[in-house]
């Protein structure tokens, strides 16, 4: 998995495949279909988001995601029964987008509890790809970035976008930030999260007590040691 276009792709059931590279993405395309950039002008510098700008061709990713009218799907974390919505396009909205399905965040982002969106950061899929934006913003699935390494650890750079910016964000930064609420000195893709899903703080762990030599404790459920009872041994106070 390469660009966002493909992942957005598979998300919808679909692929991107072909001999062809995508004009917008690069990725994957055959001649099925045409890109609706504007053409080059001569001697004039044009001003383009395109990858390739000499390819004709569309890929299916970037076909569907310039689509004016779709049924879009909200984040089904931030409500049990995430709403439905029709003649939408896609480049219109924040997305959150892994192989099982593709889902719009929200703008501007105002849930009751932000709890299970930073629960999707500090434990994102693989892969998956966040785009975000503000205002109005058209949201460039070619400038995205899907996040696909072996593995996602306290300090891996976790890249995303913001009104077409690239950021990036660790687990461990946007924890320690999530526990002090503190955000200055904080990277820019931390302090963007912090103000596009609101402020929380995470809940404390609960503390394990231990008895003397590391051996934990045994009795209440409240970490307190509780003393057994002493069972009197057969024969131990028989007179000789």
């Amino acid at each position: 998995m390469t660009t966002v276009s493909e992942l957005y792709a598979l998300s919808q059931g679909s692929k991107c495949v072909g001999d062809q590279q995508c004009h917008w993405c690069g990725g994957a395309c055959n001649r099925d279909r045409i890109h609706n950039d504007m053409d080059p002008i001569p001697f004039h510098k044009t001003i383009t988001t395109a990858k390739i700008r000499s390819s004709p061709y569309c890929c299916t990713g970037c076909w569907l995601w310039r689509l004016r009218s779709r049924t879009i799907v909200y984040l089904p974390t931030l409500d049990p029964n995430p709403p439905l919505k029709d003649r939408q396009t896609a480049k219109n909205h924040s997305w959150w987008i892994t192989k099982e399905g593709a889902w719009v965040i929200p703008q501007p982002f105002i849930p009751p509890n932000p709890e299970p969106i930073y629960s999707l950061l500090l434990k994102p899929p693989n892969p998956f790809a966040l785009l975000l934006r503000k205002g109005d913003v058209d949201n460039q699935i070619q400038l995205g970035i899907v996040n696909n390494g072996p593995g996602v650890l306290a300090d891996t750079p976790i890249q995303f976008t913001f009104d077409n910016v690239l950021h990036s964000y660790t687990v461990y930064e946007l924890e320690q930030t999530l526990k002090t609420g503190e955000s200055s000195g904080k990277s820019a893709g931390v302090r963007i999260l912090l103000e596009t899903f609101g402020p929380y703080t995470l809940p404390e762990e609960p503390k394990k007590t231990t008895e003397k030599g590391g051996r934990p404790s045994q009795g209440g459920t409240d970490g307190k040691i509780t003393k057994q009872p002493v069972q009197p041994v057969k024969g131990a106070n028989r007179n000789r």
